[in-house]
Order: structure tokens, then sequence, then C-alpha cells
């Protein structure tokens, strides 16, 4: 512990005088300095073609990246609100007589299995009212139900055997259970006309995100309003229908946008389970699901990517089929007769058609100056990976070299070698310090060179004087590099004295290490401490009453060595 805190007292001696030049020296200037890090140049064009060609590689990636990507947009979400309903076709519904698909027609019979038999349907006309159910984001039209009828009475009523043998010749199924006597009769019904039937729907949108604009747009309008909303046209694939009006199309004309009809064959299903029928069901009897898609945008139709020039927003309908039965189930039963001991009549109905759903869903884009600045600042980090790239190619080219006893080997090339050994600056404070000691050592003779009066200090004159002695400097010149070395140097005891010591001429030569005071201080401390006892070589160095006597050849008197000269050598 006592060591830490004589080393702690030397060192704040050591820095003492440092510290008192600094403040009576200080400069204000310097807190607004600008820092930048070094650069190593590599004069190998083969590298340099490769960090080139990288760089261009990684721009021109980055560029196609902003663009095909619209990294200078953001994205607001746009909500919508459809409404759609179900309406008789404009001819009205068609007769029985005039549809295929009535009549007994039996290539509409279908026999499911487990007992879901469809045969013999017959037609009937309906309301489209009664045909059609409209839900949210829905609607449904029934294009085939089946009607299975209950009728009930006492086994042991007078009109028994009657009523048994009128359910056997209305092709019902008689059941009895103790004195519970039933009849089932099943009937396959298909609604006449119900492919006229029209779909219309309307929609509208809005956009009303803080950062975005404020945008709205009505199916129904053909101008835009006093609070701003816009005509909105509508496109199915290549045909548009223009705002102004609800979009109505029949149903044919709707199942016709996936391939299918009410009359073709259901081929997602499984066949017919009777052996001798090989046919599937048809789409009137299992009904289908559609999905109809609004997506809501400004991109560019063309080329599918957003275009800030183009504010309008436009509504891309899309239309798609999913494949299993579609029906909303059963109808409430009804009574012809309500439960009274045995007897009752009811009817109950299970329904199949069209299942038309509607979403929508959507977004604009808009150029957003953060986002742009966010993309670039990523693109440019991205092209700093074409230096590591180019660093890791010339730290690591190899050669193959022959072996002297045979064989191949590989080594590192010289250029790579090099550049290992330059970009890796070893820092210790041991080999700072011997650097800077062997700084001193050249210094010497440099200091000696320039001080010929020998008074054992270089000042401004013996600074100028050597200037004189090489050309291209002239007097002015010279004068000027005078003053800034010793404006720089000159730091005797936090006071300029108008020459410069030994110290203070080595601190000069050493501005990018330590001041020569410190270093010197740092030496006796090492010295006290015995930290130089470890070093792995020992030097056989000067004894101390040898140097004085060097000294005082020198000049240099006293114990320490440390005084301007006092004699002229």
């Amino acid at each position: 512990m006592s060591l830490n805190k004589s080393a702690a007292a030397d060192a704040h001696e050591s820095i003492t005088t440092t510290d008192k030049e600094a403040i009576n020296d200080f400069d204000w200037r310097v807190l607004f300095a600008y820092r930048t890090p070094k650069m190593v140049r590599v004069n190998v064009w083969q590298l340099g073609l490769a960090f080139t060609l990288a760089q261009l590689g990684l721009m021109g990636y980055v560029c196609w990246a902003i663009y095909a990507a619209a990294q200078w947009s953001s994205e607001a979400d746009v909500s919508n609100t459809i409404n759609a309903y179900l309406a008789d076709g404009g001819s009205g519904l068609v007769s029985a007589a005039d549809a295929p698909y009535c009549n007994g027609n039996s290539s509409y019979d279908y026999d499911f299995g487990g007992g879901w038999t469809y045969l013999s349907p017959e037609c009937r006309a309906h309301s489209s009212a009664s045909i059609s159910v409209k839900g949210p984001g829905q609607v449904f039209l029934t294009t085939m139900y089946t009607e299975t009828a209950h009728v009930g009475w006492a086994c042991d009523a007078a009109d028994a055997a009657a009523q048994q043998a009128a359910c056997s010749s209305g092709g019902g199924v008689f059941s009895q259970a103790s004195l519970q006597c039933s009849c089932k009769t099943d009937s396959t019904i298909y609604p006449v006309g119900v492919e006229d039937m029209t779909l219309s729907f309307r929609h509208t949108f809005k956009i009303d995100e803080q950062s975005a604009p404020n945008l709205k747009g009505d199916s129904l309008l053909t101008e835009e309003t006093a609070e701003g909303v816009k005509p909105l046209d509508t496109y199915f694939g290549d045909v548009r229908y223009a705002s102004g009006g609800a979009i109505t199309l029949t149903i044919t004309e709707l199942l016709a946008l996936v391939g299918v009809s009410l009359d073709s064959y259901n081929t997602a299903e499984p066949r017919d389970a009777r052996p001798s029928v090989d046919r599937f069901p048809m789409y009137r009897t299992t009904g289908v699901m559609l999905n109809v898609d609004i997506e809501y945008s400004n991109k560019d139709p063309e080329t599918g990517k957003p275009d800030i020039s183009k504010s309008a927003v436009r509504a891309e309908a899309s239309i798609s089929a999913a494949d299993g039965w579609a029906g909303l189930g059963a109808l409430p039963t009804i009574y012809v007769t309500f439960p009274n001991n045995y007897t009752y009549s009811e009817i109950v109905r299970y329904r199949q058609g069209v299942l038309v759903s509607f979403r929508g869903k959507g977004l604009y884009y808009y150029f957003d100056f953060v986002t742009l600045v966010m993309a670039l600042v990523t693109s440019a980090v991205l092209l700093s990976s074409a230096t590591v790239v180019t660093d890791f190619i010339a730290t690591n080219l190899y050669r193959i070299k022959r072996k002297e006893g045979g064989g191949l080997a590989m080594e590192l090339t010289a250029t790579s070698r090099v550049l290992r050994n330059k970009r890796v600056e070893p820092i210790s404070p041991e080999f700072v310090m011997a650097t800077q000691s062997m700084r001193a050592v050249f210094a010497v003779a440099s200091f000696r060179a320039l001080d010929e009066d020998n008074d054992g200090v270089v000042d401004g004159e013996d600074i100028v004087r050597a200037f004189a002695k090489v050309g291209g400097v002239t007097h002015t010149e010279a004068c000027e590099m005078a003053k800034l070395v010793m404006n720089k140097g000159d730091r005797s005891n936090g006071q300029r004295d108008g020459v410069l010591t030994f110290t203070e001429f080595v601190s000069v030569l050493a501005q990018d290490t330590m001041p020569f005071s410190e270093l010197l201080a740092c030496m006796n401390a090492r010295n006290r401490y015995g930290l130089s006892d470890h070093l792995p070589l020992q030097v056989n160095s000067l004894d101390e009453a040898k140097f004085l006597e060097e000294k005082k050849k020198a000049g240099f008197g006293g114990k320490s060595g440390r005084e301007h000269a006092t004699v002229t050598v």
C-alpha cells in the first residue's frame, strides 16, 4: 500500500509542472478542435480495383433496393366499408318450364352417402328476399335446399292405417316407436332463376393517419364533395366500373369470373356414392364460396410500385373460389301442426348456395423524409462492407511455395505481410517510453547542431540560422517557423523565457507521445521502484561518475547535470 502511495505522489510531482504550464498557456480553441481518423492508402492497383468493383456492386444493389422496395416512402393503412345486397334480375325469374335443371333432369341427381341424397330435384319459384340473406360483409343466395317433412300420429288412431298407406304411396319412409307412428319425406328443391339474380355493392375508403394525407373515396359519387370525398373507380381485372353507382353483376357473371357456373360439375367433391353412377355433384347442389377482395392503393398499375406522383387511390377487386360445400345450415323449423299428444306436422329446410364474402385492405404510400434518411444510413453501413471485404482480401493473400524438402506450402504474400504489420500498431507504456527515449538520443545531436554558440539552449536566432544553411527558405519564412517553434516549445516553469532547453526541445519533437519532462519523471520512478530490474534484457550502462564527467566536458556542471552551460566548450 505504501508503495502505491509513493508511486502516486511521484506521478503527481512529475505532472505538476506540466499542469501549471497547461493552465497558464491554455488555448480555448482546443475545445472546438476537429478530429478525423487516420487513413492508410494502399498503392496496389489490384486491391483498388477490387474495392471499386465491390463499391459499385453494393451501390447498384442499394439503388435497386431503394427503388424496388420503395424505401423512400411510408405506408398508411386504408380502412373501408362495403355494402352488398342481392336483387331480382332485370328479366325477372324464369319459369320452371324453361329451366334445364327442372322437370326431373337426372343429371342433377347426387348421392353423397350416409343418407344424404339429392334425387329428383324439383323447382319452385321464390322471391329474392326469401332465398337471400345479408350479413356483416357477406351475402348468401340459396341455390338448393332439402325439405324434410315429418308427420306424426298415434298408431292406435282410427285413421292410422290410411295415413301409413299415404306415406308409402307418397314416397315417404314410415317408422314406429311404441304408440308413435311417423312418416318422413325428403325433397330436393331448386329455386328457379337464381342465376339471373344480381349482386350489387357499394364501397368507401378513408385514410385518417396523422402523417398521411387525409383522403376519402366513395364508389357512388360522380364528383368530389365539399367534405373532400372523392369519386372511386373500381377495377375487376381490366374491366373498369366508373364511380357513380353501385357495382352490379348477375350471379352468372360473378361465377364466370372464377370459371364456374351453377350448372357445371364440382370436381373438388367426391363422386356419387352409387356404384352405377359416375359423376360429380353440380355447383347448384353443393353451392360455392366466393371471396371478393378489394385492395386500395396508389401504386402504379403497370409497374406495381408506389408512385408519389399518383395521389388518387385505385380500387382493385379480385375474386376467388374456395373448395367445399357452401351453406348457412338449417332454417327454423316450420310447424304445420304443433305437437299435440302423438299428432304433429313439421318441415325442416337445409340450405346450400352461393356465399359471397367481402374483404377490404390496402396501403397508401407517401413520401417520408425520415424513412428515406434511415434507408440512406442503412445503405451507408452496407457500403462500408466493401472496405471489410477488401481488407480481408488484402491481408489474406496467399501464394503457393515449393518447400526445400519437397511438397507445397501456402504463405502470405509480401503485400499481405506489410499490410498486416501496418494496420497493427502494438502500444504499451514501455514501448512508448522506449520509443521516445530513442528519439531523445537522436535529439541530442540535433540540439547540439542547432546550439552553435554552445550556451545550452536554442533560441530563435539558432533556428533561423539553421534555415539559412539550406536553399528554398526565405528569411521571412524562417522567422515565422521560428516563432511557431518557440511559441509551442518555450514553456519553462509555466513562463516563456525566449529559449528552448533540451527538455523543451525534445517535447516539441514528441508532441504525439508525452512531454520530455514527464518521460524523465517516469524514468526516475521506474528506477526508484526497481521496475526495470524485471526486464528480460539487462543493459550495461555508463556509471554515474563517468556520466557526470562527460557532462562537464560538454559544459554542464552541477550534481544533476540539468543546468544550462556555464562554460564554452
